[in-house]
Order: C-alpha cells, then structure tokens, then sequence
C-alpha cells in the first residue's frame, strides 16, 4: 500500500505528530514539513528508529499579500502585493521500520512508538509585532497558583473553608495524631465525592460546588482533599502530572496541555504521602496504576519542583496451603491467603466486578475443576488500611494422575505460570512493572501411608545479575509431609532493553519448574 498526502494548516499552534511506525511494518515512512521563516518550532523525537535522512533546507518563494493603506481622500485602499519569504523545508525518512509490538507490562506504547512533533516557540512577522510562545514550567507553576480554576480556589478566607471547618474540627477531635487525622480525612472525601470521570487539573467554578454537589473531576476532588488537611495543619500540595496512558510528561517541553491530572501530597513528621481520593480500593498513602507516570510537578511559591511518583508499597500476596492426600491421590485441606498492597487492590477489585462477594467466590469455584470449597471466607474487603485475608477449605479430585504403583502431582495448584509471557525475538523498548512483585506460594503434603516419594523437582534460585528479579523454588520431604515454596520477587520497576533475553530466560526457568511433577510410588 502506498499513500501520499498533504495537509495545509492554519493552526500553527498546534502540529500533529508523525508516525513512523504503527501496529504493521512499514517499507518507507517520509515527512515534509514546511513553514515560513518567521516561525520557529522545538522539535521532539521519540523510540528507537534511526532515521535514514534528517536535514533541513530553506528555498525562497514569493506569495501573494493583502495590505491596505488610505489614500489621498482618507480612503481605506486594500491591495494584493507580492512579498518574497523564506521557507524551511524538513525532511524525515525512515525505512524498513518494524512493526511495534505491544507487549505487556508496558506504561503506554506513546512513550515508545517512533513518532517527530513540532511545537511552536516563537512567531515573529515582517509586519507586525512577534510573540514569544515559550515557557518553563516555573512559570506554569506561577499561573497555576495565582489563576482561579487552581491555585487561588485553594487560598485561604475562599468559601470551602468554611464548610470544611467543622468537618475539620469533628476529626481533629476525635483523632489527636496527624497521620491518623491524614487517613480520616483522605476516607471522608474518597466515600463523599463521587469522580464524573473526567480527568482535568482544573475547577469549573470553584471548590464549594463540587464539594455540595458530591461529584466533580479530578482536579476538583483532589484539590478539596489538599483544603481539608491544610484546614487540618497538615502540610499539603497539590501536584499535577499525565496519566499512565497519556504518555510521560517531556520535562523539556513545558506545556500545559501536557497535565490532565492532579493528586495530594501529606507531609507528616518529614514522610511523604500520596493521595489520590478518586481511586478505589487504595488506601492513603498509595496511588492508583494511572497516577504512576513517572514523575508529577508540586504546585507550590517555595517547594515546587520535580518529584518521583513511585510505588510506595509492593504486589505483595502469600498463599500457603495445608493438605493431606489419601491413597486414591485426592486432597483435602485447607487455603490461606494474605494480599497486601496492590495485591489486596486487585482482590477488592476483582469482588467489585463480580457484583458482590458471593458472586467473586462463584466465579472462583467455576474456574477450578474438579475442586469443591467446603468453606470460603473473605476479610477484610472494607477495610482498606489492612490486608485482605481468605480461608478456603477445599476438596481436590483431579490434581493426580494415578499410573499403576505411581502417582503423579503437580504441586503448583494455584499461581501457576504456564508460559512464558514474554515471546518477542527482540523488544525495542523497555519492560515496565507497575510495582514490585513479592508472590509467595507455599504447600504443605501430608502423604498418605503406604507411598513414598520416587522422584521430587530439583530446588533451584534463579538471581538476576543485579538482584533485580529472583526466583526461589524448594522442595523438601520432612517424615511423611512434602513442603513445596515458589517464590518471585521482582525488585524494580524497568528493565532496559539489553535485558530482555535475561527476563525472557528467567520466565521460562519459572514456566518450566512450575509444570514438573512430583512422583509418588505405592509399596
């Protein structure tokens, strides 16, 4: 397929991106931009095709002008004048460039896909006075404390202070200790506010409306929090950032239309706290997947500044199961479970789309054949500040394969990885986790009399060369009761693309060890 075309814009404010790659391969991708001399724009490029020509030429061309003038009887004459410009002509071609291939965990494929944008810097016509459209992001920091839709709605003496005070008073009264006044009031605005799903750092009218109508975006919601714990004598700001899904914001490209969102930050006793009160199932203190984008920019006249939006807790789940096999190779036992962190967001999450409790523990038993549950407790659900908790009493009946005087058994009942996620020849851009990952899983044998153990896996540690990922997988027999522990760990957030093979190798070590069998022999 090949395609040409031209596009001629009036809007100079604003160019689109080009794309050198998309989701197919691409043979040749080729840009020209042009534009008068008088107009100068900050180019950006982004991923990781080279390109196979990039040069800027200039050529002289004569266009046509309208001017007007009075004349001899104070008339207003209009003329069309010829006026000789100078026009800058870039030029972009890639080639051969390969499909871009999204596989996850990634944040965004706009952070990485290869794509040239132009922004403008400056006009300055031969007739008329020129403007400076350039900017630093000290300078959004002053517009956004002193313009009514931000800053100045947070100032004291405006009207939500005084609806907030005696909400202020009530928790201050009933909790002495700062971080627990944090928590209480981070609660009262997250049940209060209902989000419209509208991401923006901006209030419509002012703090008041929203806070008596209970909805607003996210810029309204978030900033009322700041009120509140500023009403509180904590101290608070606000810090605006992109979502996930946006794209990282380009410190070098100080734009507003880069910020669509806006989270709290609690200072207490020198600690950072990151508030996000239109996110469910997060307590204080964490913030949802979409606000993780890197870095956000705190609004303030003396501490604004760059700060890292980084994870402040792990996906952090443990499952241990306490089983006895009978001598037809069923089991019966029982399944506890702790999910802190992101690993308890995803259970409340997980129960909230199933519609209720009952329904998220039906959806459960339908998954797993061949297993029936006595008994399934979830705790813990409401109360965000604690890990939620789940017993299971459980009945397996095909977990064996009974062959002859053998009987076969994969002990990895649960959390099983049965392929390796990871399938690209080679990945141009690098593996990005939310959080970091602490999954333990861990079984307890007891075998029935009569067997005895022909054959367990090998126990192996697979150690990234910088610790960056771990993977620990033990069996043991202790008298008649097999204990079987698999643990990954992965401990930071990006691995570059250099060491995609290693990840690649680490996932299959996972993937393989986790289907091996455990032989059991009858005497």
């Amino acid at each position: 397929i090949d395609l040409e075309y031209k596009i001629s814009s009036p809007y100079y404010h604003s160019i689109d991106p080009w794309y050198f790659q998309y989701e197919i391969p691409v043979v040749r991708s080729e840009y020209y931009f042009e534009y008068p001399d008088f107009f100068t724009f900050t180019k950006f490029m982004r991923g990781y095709i080279s390109l196979s020509l990039a040069k800027k030429n200039k050529i002289f061309k004569t266009v046509k002008r309208q001017t007007s003038h009075l004349n001899y009887h104070k008339m207003k004459v209009i003329e069309i004048v010829d006026d000789d410009i100078t026009v800058n002509i870039e030029h972009f071609i890639a080639e051969n460039v390969p499909a871009f291939v999204v596989e996850e965990p990634l944040s965004t494929p706009n952070n990485y896909i290869s794509k040239i944008q132009f922004e403008l810097a400056s006009y300055n016509p031969k007739y008329n006075f020129g403007k400076d459209y350039s900017t630093t992001w000290s300078g959004i920091n002053d517009f956004l404390l002193e313009t009514s839709s931000f800053g100045f709605g947070l100032k004291k003496g405006r009207t939500i202070y005084g609806a907030i005070a005696p909400l202020s008073a009530k928790i201050k009264g009933k909790y002495p200790n700062p971080k627990d006044q944090m928590n209480a009031a981070y609660i009262y605005v997250h049940n209060r506010m209902k989000w419209n799903g509208i991401n923006s750092i901006y209030l419509e009218n002012n703090l008041k409306k929203p806070f008596d109508n209970k909805e607003g975006n996210i810029g309204e919601i978030n900033l009322l929090l700041v009120a509140l714990l500023r009403e509180l004598g904590i101290e608070a700001y606000p810090v605006v950032g992109s979502t996930k899904k946006t794209g990282f914001i380009l410190n070098e490209q100080p734009k507003l239309s880069q910020l669509n969102y806006v989270i709290a930050l609690a200072v207490i006793d020198g600690k950072q706290y990151f508030l996000d009160a239109t996110a469910n199932y997060i307590p204080p203190g964490m913030l949802p997947k979409r606000a993780l984008n890197n870095q956000g920019w705190l609004v303030d006249k003396t501490n604004s500044g760059w700060i890292n939006l980084k994870p402040s807790q792990k996906y952090k789940s443990h499952e241990m199961i306490t089983a006895a096999m009978d001598e037809s190779g069923n089991l019966k036992g029982k399944i506890q479970g702790s999910y802190k962190g992101y690993a308890g967001v995803n259970i409340r999450s997980r129960v909230s789309k199933a519609g209720s409790k009952e329904d998220f523990i039906k959806s459960i038993i339908d998954n797993y054949d061949g297993f029936s549950f006595d008994t399934f407790e979830i705790t813990n659900l409401d109360s965000i500040l604690k890990p939620v908790k789940t017993l299971i009493e459980v009945n397996v009946t095909n977990q064996s394969i009974d062959a002859g005087n053998l009987v076969y058994f994969n002990p990895m009942m649960f959390d099983k990885v049965d392929e390796n996620p990871f399938k690209l020849k080679k990945r141009l851009y690098p593996v990005e986790y939310n959080y970091l990952e602490d999954e333990t899983y861990m079984l307890n044998l007891t075998l029935p009399e009569g067997f005895t153990v022909e054959e367990i896996p090998e126990s192996i540690k697979v150690v990234f060369p910088d610790k960056g990922a771990a993977f620990t997988y033990q069996v043991r027999q202790i008298g008649t009761t097999l204990q079987v522990i698999s643990q990954v760990k992965i401990n930071k957030l990006i691995f570059l693309p250099e060491e995609y093979d290693l990840l690649k190798t680490f996932y299959q070590a996972i993937a393989d060890k986790h289907a091996e069998q455990i032989v059991l022999k009858k005497i």
